[in-house]
């Protein structure tokens, strides 16, 4: 039965809609329920429940439950006034909307947000999508739905649950690095750390001496921190370790943000790199082909997160340096040695197409944009043998690199914003395994002829370029990495921001399928820096 309730209307009217010091978006409800007649969505006490149920457990999304009026919803639940019904199905259609919006697509923009800002956020209607639940047949099967579908995103659901099921754990105290066979009263403390985190138990907790098995224990740690497992608590082991627990807890909530940033299908084939873990993957329908060490921008010039099309395969690369490497590395270099790029970078100077003795050249008064600098393909070519273009407004690209030793490194933050990989034969192969006519002696004889060569791909493939500093490993143990670029502290402290807040929920008022989210279309216009190997 329809609601031709005058103080009904008069509520959805008013330019501020408050419930139990709880603030509702009228506009938002007004796309829902129209206007005139109000037919109520969850008149059904089991339908009623079920919305409540998923607003209850909306902790374990790393959200907060009130957020979404569920204590003004609970103690509604079994009224029978109906104008407290009324406001019931106000409050769980409020909740719903900003719920779904916050566990699908995210409580905060990227774009508002340093160092994310070139993510394209996905977007959904919440009114529409409110609308579909009230029309489902299961409405709990809907509703579980509604978060992120990945096994990334789910891994961090269980993370978030065990790091919360954790006790505090206590801070080791500064002093001199602990090595194998220390005998130290800081040992206890380091043997309590771990213990609080699952790593040792029982009698393990005991004990002043740095024995086998507490070298292992750290051993395994620092593996799963991404810190050189030699076994020894030196600064920084000492700094990770001592990072609080809540602190982490936030970290995973940021991840978990981050992840809802991403559409559920990344594509049938794609890449992902995930820059602080210094990691690439190849995907293929849903499987794992490939998995290689990185190495990324310095923090300086950081790698860009955003997600592109990889399109060519160019063997035997020259390298044109970027004007932004020109003006901050090459010019200062150049007027204290004019040597510096043939003998660092093996790269020479040109001017109208002529190649020009930087003997010659004033470099005090060069710009940049003056002459171009180029270093020719072969062996000592900064891009290495290959690289992968996905022609982008960053001029970012994976590519091989003239120095394969510095992925013995753990801490591979190197590069002045491109992406160098571990394994570029694998990885060329990977993409163009569907090329008619290609195999590894065809690849051989292209970098034989040292003759410059790009190759189209006959199936373009997704490139997803990431920031993920936590997540679940196959042990089911939550593992974190070095937040290289500093950027966890601030989309914690944005989400913290939106929570605090109320804000207005983004409606559309033509209906589509908004279940689904779509990436948003709208071009970036920031003026952003261009990168280099």
């Amino acid at each position: 039965m329809a609601w031709a309730d005058p103080a009904l209307e008069s509520v959805l009217a008013a330019p501020s809609l408050r419930v139990d010091e709880q603030i509702l978006d009228r506009s938002a409800l007004m796309a829902v329920y129209g206007a005139g007649q109000f037919e109520p969505l969850w008149k059904d006490a089991a339908r009623a429940g079920a919305v409540a149920k998923v607003l209850t457990e909306a902790g374990r999304h790393g959200l907060n439950p009130e957020d979404y009026h569920l204590q003004a919803i609970q103690k509604r639940l079994s009224v029978h006034d109906r104008a407290e019904q009324i406001v019931l199905d106000l409050l769980l259609t409020d909740g719903l909307m900003r719920y779904a919006s916050d566990v699908r697509v995210g409580r905060v923009s990227p774009r508002q947000v340093r160092g994310e800002q070139y993510v394209r956020p996905q977007v959904l209607d919440p009114a529409q999508l409110v609308l579909n639940a009230a029309a489902a047949q299961d409405l709990p099967v809907f509703l579980a739905e509604l978060p992120p579908h990945s096994k990334l995103y789910w891994g961090m659901v269980q993370a978030l649950e065990k790091l919360r099921a954790m006790p505090d754990w206590p801070q080791i105290a500064d002093g001199r690095k602990l090595e194998p066979g220390d005998t130290s009263q800081r040992l206890l403390t380091l043997r309590q750390r771990l213990a609080a985190s699952g790593e040792l138990g029982g009698a393990a907790e005991q004990g002043n001496v740095f024995d086998d098995k507490l070298v292992e224990t750290v051993k395994a740690w620092q593996e799963r921190n991404g810190l050189e497992p030699d076994g020894v608590v030196g600064r920084a082991s000492l700094a990770m370790l001592n990072i609080p627990r809540s602190v982490r807890v936030d970290q995973i909530v940021a991840n978990m943000e981050r992840m809802r940033w991403l559409p559920d299908s990344l594509g049938q084939r794609y890449v992902m790199v995930n820059v602080p873990g210094y990691s690439l993957v190849a995907v293929k329908d849903g499987t794992t082909d490939l998995t290689m060490k990185t190495i990324v921008g310095r923090p300086a010039r950081p790698t860009p997160i955003f997600s592109d099309t990889i399109r060519f395969v160019e063997f035997n690369p020259d390298w044109s340096i970027p004007p932004t490497i020109v003006r901050e590395d090459v010019i200062p270099n150049m007027i204290k040695d004019p040597d510096f790029l043939m003998r660092v970078k093996n790269a020479r100077v040109y001017r109208n197409g002529e190649e020009v003795d930087p003997w010659s050249i004033d470099w005090s008064r060069v710009r940049p944009r003056d002459y171009r600098f180029r270093a020719p393909p072969g062996p000592r070519n900064p891009l290495g043998t290959v690289k992968f273009l996905f022609p982008n407004r960053f001029d970012v690209y994976l590519h091989d690199t003239s120095e394969p030793e510095k992925f013995a490194e753990y801490e591979r933050a190197f590069s002045s914003g491109c992406v160098r990989v571990s394994d570029p034969a694998g990885l060329a192969n990977w993409l163009l395994a569907d090329k008619e006519g290609w195999s590894d002696e065809k690849r051989q004889s292209i970098l034989d002829s040292r003759r410059q060569t790009r190759l189209n791909m006959a199936n373009p493939v997704p490139v997803w370029i990431t920031y993920r500093t936590a997540w679940m490993d196959e042990s089911g143990t939550p593992v974190f990495r070095p937040d290289i670029y500093g950027r966890d502290p601030d989309l914690a402290a944005a989400i913290r921001a939106a929570s605090a807040q109320p804000r207005r929920l983004v409606v559309s008022m033509t209906r589509g399928n908004p279940g689904q989210p779509a990436v948003d279309p709208a071009s970036l216009e920031e003026e952003v820096p261009q990168a280099a190997p």
